[in-house]
């Protein structure tokens, strides 16, 4: 899996945001494979990073993969869909990591 520079400093902006266990697994995971699925498929409970159009798996067989994002070109709202959206960001569901408005 090739990664450019842009794409490894999001996601070690997105490893410094997460849980120490969470940044560990992403750091140690070494075999993703070359197609990422979605963030919401497979047990992966991904974390969106909208920035990068992809997210990285917090869980499953793929925890600390990369993940294509579920965030979509709308915003929608922090209070809809297990968003918890906390400072316009969702902290659950789907849209774990995409922005969202109150």
């Amino acid at each position: 899996m090739k990664f450019t520079i842009a794409t490894l400093a999001v996601l070690l902006t997105a490893v410094s945001a997460m849980p120490t266990a969470e940044a560990d697994n992403l750091l140690d995971r070494r075999q993703c494979g070359t197609i990422n699925g979605p963030c919401d498929a497979n047990n992966c409970n991904g974390w969106n990073i909208p920035s990068s159009g992809s997210g990285i798996c917090r869980s499953g067989q793929y925890a600390g993969c990369p993940c294509a994002t579920t965030c979509g070109n709308a915003i929608g709202s922090c209070n809809a869909n297990d968003c918890a959206g906390q400072s316009g960001v969702c902290q659950g569901g789907k849209y774990a990591g995409c922005n969202c408005f109150h």
